[in-house]
């Protein structure tokens, strides 16, 4: 049980530095101090991320799964000659 919530919090921790990775302190908002609306800003910025990923990685999977379909039906299948006998 604990290694769940410790995961979690290791999983939550990577996605608010990567989505805010363009920031280059901890003053994300630019008003010259570190406070909760910059915790605000990052937590926003990081579901934001998340979000366009989940989305972008939906339409992959729906365009995959539409390829993989029409390409399986459309293949005629392969006639072979039969050999001719060993003289």
């Amino acid at each position: 049980m604990e290694f769940v919530v410790i995961l979690v919090v290791v999983v939550a921790v990577g996605a608010l530095i990567y989505f805010n990775r363009s920031a280059r302190s901890l003053d994300i908002n630019q008003d010259g101090r570190v406070d909760a609306s910059d915790a605000v800003a990052a937590v926003t910025t990081a579901t934001e991320g998340v979000k366009s990923t989940v989305e972008k990685a939906v339409v992959r999977a729906k365009t995959a799964g539409k390829s993989a379909a029409t390409k399986s039906t459309a293949k005629k299948p392969v006639v072979r000659k039969t050999r001719s006998p060993k003289k």
